[in-house]
């Protein structure tokens, strides 16, 4: 019974990991495509999308944040690194996300938000978002094998009260900066993002930095994101538009092993998703609605199912 349980618990995951994510509140949106890491900070260092999942470092912890909660950084030595991974190197295009809030800006600091490489000129960089301590301007941008392509606001950036979103894309040709929805900054190059085998890092740089401790961030950081291509400037005002909403999240299906049976719980975002079951772990052939014809409302509720020591598998699917 114990590895026919574990087994169904593989196969529900591999079912929603391979489900779209749905739109499950009329606020929130569903994410763009080409979405390729997501790490919400909901309490955990996890990616929402695939395996590049994150760890705390130095004591990094959680607060409330934009969307749920959100990474904090104390500004001293602490951060959030995710294991450098083919999938955020040599790509053709790219964009990625933050919404972010500084809680300090001491005078004469470097604070980086996002970065992937060390930061410190040519041949060193891959994407990168940060405050700069020279003239205060958020700068960011993405190198490729014809040279560093910056981006940054045309003024020094002092804000400590509120959240902002920024977007950054590359689409091959046009590097573009938005800030809380709008253009702010282009530039060009060409050529793929360049290859780079350092860790994404959120709220610092790889290696010393001019601080010694690769230039800490003191705020938060909230629905970080990386996708394989440019956003457009509707997708990019989209997930500015839905603000504290965020992307919506696909809902988890939760299964506890009884005595002949199994027990299904949901969570509470699976508003019009069909509770589905199989006997052969096929996709999309053989699913049929569990025999009470669910429509799963947007409440956690439990259902027991008799299995009578034959192998099913589940999964919420939305028709």
């Amino acid at each position: 019974m114990r590895t026919r349980i574990q087994f169904k618990l593989l196969a529900l995951c591999l079912c929603l990991f391979a489900s779209n994510l749905a739109a499950l509140r009329a606020d929130c949106i569903t994410a763009p495509s080409g979405l390729i890491a997501w790490w919400r900070g909901e309490n955990n260092a996890l990616d929402q999308v695939g395996a590049n999942h994150g760890v705390m470092i130095n004591g990094a912890t959680f607060a409330p944040g934009k969307v749920g909660a959100a990474f904090l950084f104390d500004g001293v030595n602490d951060s959030m690194s995710i294991a450098n991974s083919p999938a955020f190197s040599n790509l053709p295009q790219i964009s990625f996300s933050v919404w972010f809030k500084f809680n300090a800006l001491p005078t004469n600091k470097w604070e980086m938000i996002i970065t992937k490489g060390r930061v410190t000129g040519p041949n060193s960089n891959c994407f990168w978002l940060f405050r700069a301590a020279d003239d205060d301007r958020l700068q960011a941008g993405v190198e490729t094998a014809a040279g560093l392509s910056g981006v940054s606001t045309s003024q020094a950036f002092n804000d400590t009260n509120s959240f902002h979103l920024a977007i950054v894309t590359y689409d091959g040709a046009q590097v573009i900066f938005y800030l809380d929805g709008t253009p702010i900054s282009t530039n060009f190059t060409t050529g793929n993002v360049r290859t780079d085998f350092d860790p994404i890092l959120i709220g610092q740089r790889n290696g010393p930095g001019v601080d010694g401790v690769g230039d800490v961030m003191n705020g938060l950081v909230d629905e970080a994101a990386v996708f394989n291509r440019a956003l457009t400037f509707q997708e990019a005002q989209a997930l500015f538009d839905a603000g504290s909403a965020g992307m919506c999240v696909a809902p988890t299906l939760n299964i506890a092993p009884l005595p002949g049976a199994v027990r299904l719980t949901w969570t509470t975002n699976a508003t019009g998703y069909l509770l589905e079951t199989n006997s052969v772990l096929t996709l999309p052939a053989g699913w049929g609605v569990l025999a009470s014809n669910y429509s799963i409302l947007s409440t956690n509720f439990a259902v027991t199912n008799a299995i009578g020591g034959a192998t099913r598998f589940y999964r919420l699917h939305k028709p």
